[in-house]
């Protein structure tokens, strides 16, 4: 999953849980993108969807890409609340570990996210890398 999203979506920013879990996730990353930095924020501990955007909204500046390492269901109810497109790739049945889901915001306006609706480019789990 690592080696995906830095083919396809290198982060300029990346926030993740200090949880253990969260935190080996984000060394496979690191392992291969040395340069990555993430913010350690301890609100996204099992948080709900509205931490997890206020942690983005507080953390974020003029960056293009963001990685969030976090926790469901937290993160799963965060990614149904903000899709406008799931139809087409059912986002709201199965979302296991390591899943990642890939949205477009449209401009840079974090501060606005909770109040939108983002197009899904991308759900993509462990096992379809497989496929």
């Amino acid at each position: 999953m690592a080696d995906f999203l830095l083919k396809n979506n290198k982060p300029d920013l990346i926030l993740s849980s200090k949880s253990i879990r969260t935190v080996e996730t984000l060394n496979y990353l690191m392992d291969i993108d040395k340069k990555s930095r993430p913010i350690y924020d301890d609100s996204l501990y099992l948080a709900e969807p509205k931490k997890i955007i206020n942690c983005i909204i507080k953390n974020v500046n003029n960056e293009n890409t963001i990685l969030l390492v976090a926790h469901n269901p937290g993160i799963h109810e965060l990614s149904v609340s903000l899709v406008k497109n799931n139809d087409e790739l059912n986002l709201e049945n199965d979302f296991p570990s390591a899943s990642m889901s890939i949205f477009s915001l449209g401009n840079n306006e974090w501060h606005d996210l909770g109040n939108k609706r983002l197009e899904l480019i991308k759900f993509i789990r462990p096992r379809d890398l497989n496929n």
